[in-house]
């Protein structure tokens, strides 16, 4: 028996806490490839640098699109075709265990 692998997606999670308030913020987002979430990843990584925010935590995992990881049809209520039930993440990524110094703009040390 051939086994298809389930058409999935890669959702993300970019948490910040705000230098002066100490405030948190999260951005949840997707993408359809590893390649175009790492690049969101680090897009939004900057951005939040930009608005004074130090990156805290950044995650993503691959999900069967069909169900989202749930293993189930919500609808139906059965058993999710395309991955066959599997629950959770196919993959996850944790993408620096120190975010702060990983997502740290680079200097050029040429004058």
């Amino acid at each position: 028996m051939v086994q298809i692998p389930a058409t999935t997606r890669w959702r993300y999670i970019v948490e910040s806490q705000e230098v002066e308030t100490g405030s948190i913020y999260a951005v949840i987002g997707s993408a359809d490839t590893r390649e175009e979430c790492e690049g969101h990843v680090s897009h939004e990584a900057e951005h939040q640098q930009d608005l004074d925010r130090y990156v805290v935590n950044v995650e993503a995992c691959e999900l069967c699109r069909e169900c989202d990881g749930e293993g189930f049809n919500p609808i139906s209520g059965m058993q999710c075709a395309a991955c066959n039930g599997h629950e959770g993440p196919f993959k996850r990524i944790r993408f620096s265990s120190r975010p702060r110094r990983f997502f740290q703009p680079t200097r050029s040390k040429a004058a």
